[in-house]
């Protein structure tokens, strides 16, 4: 998880609790249908060297995601044999978990994106809230967990009925690209 992430704990202690983590997939910010960037000037520029593929496997945005330790452990043996990528979000949530079909449940409805808005209370189903680098951080965080505090003082959610399960399909020429950088192409 990133530091400028706000855990709401409460919420957080609902969803780990609810019907809602029995499914063995990544819980998170879902991405999916994301080009690479191949404009150079991008920080997160990706030549066709290097990723050829049109599109991006489904993947986690990076700063907070959530897993039981059996799909953590799948993609730690994934990991041994699949040479690494340096957009790590896509590289562990979304390399790895299509070539093992680990499936993803999509809470990006439970998860705020705030870089560059406003923002001043987080709402008592909202798991994270990803602030960005704002020039007052240390004050945005604090006023945001203090929403928190004041927010949370209500029974728990049914979160089961509210998340997506998107079965993992792995995407066409994935394993190829992974096995001509593995030496192990036919």
């Amino acid at each position: 998880m990133d530091d400028d992430v706000v855990v709401n704990v409460f919420a957080l202690s609902s969803y780990v609790d609810s019907l809602a983590m029995k499914w063995n997939g990544i819980h998170c910010y879902l991405h999916v249908k994301v080009r690479p960037p191949r404009q150079r000037n991008s920080k997160w520029y990706v030549s066709k060297e290097e990723y050829p593929l049109e599109k991006y496997p489904a993947y986690c945005a990076g700063a907070a995601f959530m897993m039981r330790p059996v799909v953590l452990s799948a993609l730690y043996e994934a990991s041994k044999h699949v040479p690494i990528f340096w957009v790590d979000d896509v590289y562990v949530t979304g390399i790895l978990a299509s070539l093992n079909k680990v499936d993803m449940v999509d809470i990006t409805r439970y998860f705020g994106l705030y870089v560059g808005k406003e923002m001043t209370t987080v709402s008592n189903t909202m798991l994270f809230v990803h602030t960005g680098r704002p020039n007052n951080v240390r004050h945005k965080i604090d006023q945001l967990w203090q929403s928190v505090l004041r927010l949370n003082q209500t029974p728990s959610y049914r979160y089961r009925w509210r998340v997506k399960v998107c079965h993992r399909k792995t995407l066409p020429g994935l394993a190829d690209w992974v096995a001509i950088r593995s030496g192990n192409a036919n």
